[in-house]
Order: structure tokens, then C-alpha cells, then sequence
């Protein structure tokens, strides 16, 4: 097989970062709008319906959106759990909680100002808050 254009495998190959992107889009679709001047999330109403840790999956997911849009940088796409419990109205204790044990896709770093998702583990955030939407 010497022409690209009959290789079988080539039905495989993908953009993985338009991928990805259109999978947070979809996970964050109703729940958390970004502010196209500060990055921002901004909780919408079906946010709400979502039980704490999917909310705090979903804010943070979507500082990982803003960043995908190029409207923060790396080392902001963190929030401080003080900043997650009062957009979310969970108990900073229980941000740290469910963040510190119960979700493994979240990480803390200072340096990124607090609990983020790391781009590694962005599909499972993803899988996540998808997973209560499809129900």
C-alpha cells in the first residue's frame, strides 16, 4: 500500500486538540459559560443541578477552557478553595475534601493558585461531569 489515501489506518487519525476541545465544550455545554474578556467562568442555571463534586469538576474545567481559548494563562487555570467554595456554594472544607481524595484528576499547586486539572488529565474530568449530564 503505497497511496495514504487507502490506508485503513488512516480512519484513525485525529486532531487531538480539536478533540479535546469539543469534549469540554460538550461537558461544560449549559452548566459553565466562559467570559470572553476575563476568562472567567460564569455559572449558569443547570450548574446548580450538578452535586458538589461534578460543580467543582465543572469550575475548574472550565478555567481549563479559558485557557484553551487563550484568555489566561497556564498558571491561572488554579483557584483557591475559599474562590471554588463561594462560586459553588460548597463548604471550603469540602472543596478540599473531595479534592485532595475523592477526585483524582484534580491536583494542587501553589504555583497554579490552587487546585486545577492537569492537561494529562483532562478526559477524565471530562468523563466525569459527561457522565452526570448523560443520566
Amino acid at each position: 500500500m503505497t497511496d495514504s489515501d487507502d490506508d485503513p489506518l488512516k480512519n484513525l487519525e485525529i486532531d487531538r486538540n480539536q478533540y479535546d476541545r469539543e469534549r469540554m465544550a460538550k461537558a461544560l455545554e449549559g452548566l459553565v459559560a466562559i467570559d470572553n474578556e476575563t476568562g472567567d467562568p460564569i455559572i449558569l442555571d443547570s450548574f446548580q443541578e450538578l452535586d458538589s463534586r461534578r460543580q467543582i469538576s465543572a469550575l475548574l474545567l472550565a478555567k481549563r477552557a479559558a485557557h484553551a481559548l487563550e484568555h489566561i494563562e497556564e498558571d491561572e487555570v488554579g483557584m483557591k478553595s475559599s474562590e471554588i467554595a463561594e462560586r459553588t456554594n460548597v463548604a471550603g472544607s469540602t472543596v478540599r475534601r473531595y479534592a485532595s481524595d475523592k477526585l483524582s484528576f484534580i491536583s494542587n499547586d501553589n504555583g497554579i493558585d490552587g487546585y486545577y486539572i492537569p492537561r494529562t488529565k483532562i478526559g477524565q474530568a471530562v468523563d466525569f461531569i459527561t457522565a452526570a449530564k448523560d443520566q
